[in-house]
């Protein structure tokens, strides 16, 4: 059986950079933003309209419910934000994760990287939400 991760954390974390450094040619990788911008055609890298917004997502969302119903035929990386640690685990077991890896910098190291973006004080607000919202579970894998 092949192994299927589940990737998750706050905008900023490094959440599609990880999965890449890991990932190899044919893996099966779902990531919104990839869905968004190579699929959908947005041209921002992460603030996507919001008729893409919806769209990917119900692409995502279908694709990892299929993920689950027919098992992995490759190696995947399924990359999502769930700052819920209940919904993390519920997502991990419907999709059929054999490892749940939740990437997790301090906030200071989030917020000099949202600085970096072309939306900053909206990132910082998403991380804000997200660190506000989240809860552990002891099932998550937590990499600093």
């Amino acid at each position: 059986m092949h192994p299927v991760t589940l990737v998750c954390g706050p905008p900023c974390a490094g959440k599609s950079t990880w999965v890449g450094k890991r990932a190899r040619r044919g893996d099966l990788v779902l990531d919104f933003d990839q869905i968004a911008r190579g699929e959908l055609g947005s041209p921002f890298q992460w603030d996507h309209a919001p008729a893409v917004w919806r769209e990917a997502e119900r692409l995502i969302r279908e694709r990892m419910r299929a993920l689950g119903e027919r098992g992995p035929d490759r190696p995947s990386w399924v990359i999502r934000t769930i700052p819920d640690g209940h919904t993390r685990a519920v997502v991990a077991r419907n999709i059929g994760a054999t490892r749940r890896v939740l990437l997790l910098p301090p906030e200071r190291v989030l917020l000099e990287r949202a600085a970096g973006r072309p939306d900053p004080v909206e990132t910082r607000e998403a991380i804000g939400r997200w660190l506000a919202e989240y809860t552990p579970d002891p099932g998550d894998e937590v990499l600093g």
